[in-house]
């Protein structure tokens, strides 16, 4: 199999004598010289495989350089002296399981095969929130590492994932796991039909990149020493996608932060666990422990999904935390992290652009004009107790992500006399120019994203961003509040209104109408505290689509409304005055 030692051969036997006498001295020859190239270049490849996985175990061995257990000494594997004595351990783990006989009660670490059962569903209970079961686990693939006979796979993951790939050193275990998961007798399914049955150690596998949305490790931990558990999740992080979780669970020790040699397995506390996942560069994002039978002989089992992202919080108004999490609204799928979300989205898809291309397609007209009438009539009566009448004359408006002008037709012309629109799209605006004609002598119109429009400090009585928050990132959000709360005028307010998500404690991401998201209220209450904004009014919209997502509806006033020095203010006046004429 290797072209140059071919041509290498030809080459001995075009330079040899030909004569008939030579034939058997030069095939002696050739095949002495092709033997011991073949020796040289098989050390050569293994030299190059020695160098290849020194380079790439760098990043493993930087993460070993630092400390876990806090002792102040190298404390990476202080279970045993030597490389040497961790070989000889593996190899006492192996010939142990060698000895095993497959079945469900040989897989069990902790009881017997009656715990069986307890343990899958204290698992599946743990995984439901992050991974559903039902439809919403077609598109979705796991990966079993140390499957054995394919217990967890089928009690387990396949709830939760409709294809595992199962990786495990023993070949009679996963020929076992191959006739569970494989094709059934009429009139079931195969309950795995995609799945591949890979033998390797589990510190030796090493996944294809961005396959997996969970990978579990259920009981392998415990049979790796440090630096392979180490360089094992450094592997099977590579094999996640964006989004994706490692399930780890094992027997754990209770308290302390030392490991411990019992028998055949290593025993670790929480603490070291999360020690260790953060060496790895992964991030806890949920943690549990559970009991088995009978609990006076059996050890707790500790329970961790980690990931990629940190999860994403938000200070609370009582001074707490809360995590932000969410939920694609037609795959299920479960984000943990919002930061992490943005970013692939924006880098993925140019999630600006991807935006502003939908709606670039959408016609410029009103969509159910019945409940887009309701919709107006609400926003009316939820403004008019803040407006007193007969001032409308002297006050201006701004109308951000405008569309076609419906808002400022319906609802923000009651309360000012002019309103200047902003949205993305030219045809929309042209639409809103119609619309409006002169109803809105002095307004302007302008074609701006609205995170990067240039508001004008102390301008505007009224502000109004409806259904425009979906549609921006939290910077980008954060952002244009704090725009808008230095836009206002003294005594000004800014009009918020959006959907809430249908489960109020998950954000909503939606890809129905460009990718858009959902905030749950106290996500929102946290950006208005971040821009410096006090809410003075908010109530819920009563008349909707029945089925639909709630609506929420603010009133929002700066903490400290712009100041503007003497001369900006008189021109103010000036301006106004021109606009009352």
């Amino acid at each position: 199999h290797k072209p140059w030692l071919q041509s290498l051969s030809e080459c001995l036997f075009f330079f040899a004598p030909i004569s008939a006498n030579m034939v058997a001295l030069q095939h002696l020859t050739c095949s002495f010289l092709v033997l011991l190239l073949l020796v040289v270049g098989s050390r050569a490849d293994l030299l190059m495989h020695e160098h290849l996985r020194k380079v790439q175990n760098k990043e493993v061995q930087e993460m070993i350089a630092t400390k876990v257990y806090g002792n102040g000494k190298s404390d990476i594997d202080p279970l045993w002296q030597a490389q040497e004595d961790i070989d000889s351990w593996y190899d006492e783990v192996k010939s142990f399981w060698a000895d095993v006989t497959p079945g469900v009660g040989a897989m069990m670490e902790e009881g017997g095969w009656e715990n069986s059962t307890p343990d899958m569903e204290e698992s599946n209970a743990f995984l439901r929130e992050f991974f559903p079961e039902g439809l919403a686990r077609k598109d979705r693939r796991g990966l079993d590492v140390g499957a054995g006979t394919g217990r967890v796979a089928k009690g387990v993951l396949l709830k939760h994932v409709r294809t595992v790939d199962l990786v495990d050193q023993e070949a009679r275990f996963l020929s076992m796991a191959k006739s569970l998961l494989g094709p059934q007798p009429y009139p079931y399914d195969t309950l795995n039909p995609d799945g591949q049955y890979i033998e390797a150690r589990a510190q030796e596998y090493a996944p294809a990149e961005e396959m997996y949305d969970l990978i579990c490790m259920e009981w392998i931990a415990s049979y790796l020493s440090d630096a392979d558990f180490l360089a094992t999740l450094h592997r099977l992080k590579r094999g996640l996608k964006p989004y994706g979780l490692i399930f780890v669970k094992d027997s754990i020790l209770k308290g302390g932060n030392q490991a411990q040699h019992v028998e055949k397995r290593i025993m670790r506390p929480h603490s070291l666990y999360e020690g260790l996942f953060k060496k790895a560069g992964l991030y806890v994002v949920r943690k549990g422990e559970h009991g088995l039978q009978p609990e006076a002989h059996t050890n707790r089992m500790g329970m961790y999904l980690v990931g990629l992202h940190p999860v994403s919080v938000i200070d609370t108004e009582d001074g707490g935390e809360m995590p932000l999490m969410g939920v694609d609204s037609a795959t299920g799928e479960h984000f943990y992290s919002m930061k992490g979300m943005w970013q692939v989205e924006l880098k993925k898809k140019q999630w600006n652009s991807h935006v502003k291309e939908y709606w670039d397609q959408r016609e410029a007209k009103v969509n159910n004009p019945e409940i887009a009438g309701i919709d107006l009539e609400e926003s009316a009566e939820f403004l008019e107790s803040l407006f007193g009448t007969g001032q409308r004359f002297k006050r201006r408006g701004l109308d951000l992500g405008a569309g076609v002008g419906r808002v400022a037709q319906g609802v923000l012309l009651k309360y000012v006399y002019n309103v200047d629109l902003v949205d993305q799209g030219a045809h929309f605006l042209r639409e809103a120019r119609n619309r409006l004609g002169t109803r809105n002598p002095n307004g302007q119109y302008v074609q701006a994203a609205v995170q990067d429009v240039d508001v004008p400090n102390g301008n505007y009585d009224l502000i109004c961003l409806q259904y425009t928050a979906l549609y921006l990132s939290d910077d980008d959000l954060l952002k244009t509040l704090k725009t808008i709360g230095l836009g206002l005028k003294e005594g000004g307010v800014l009009y918020f209104k959006d959907n809430l998500p249908a489960d109020p404690s998950k954000f909503q991401v939606n890809r129905d109408s460009g990718f858009n998201i959902f905030r749950t209220e106290e996500h929102y209450k946290y950006l208005f505290r971040q821009a410096g904004l006090v809410i003075v009014k908010s109530s819920p919209q009563q008349r909707w689509i029945e089925g639909a997502n709630p609506i929420m509806m603010y009133a929002l006033r700066p903490e400290t409304y712009y100041v503007p020095p003497p001369e900006e203010a008189e021109e103010g006046e000036e301006a106004a005055d021109e606009d009352e004429g």
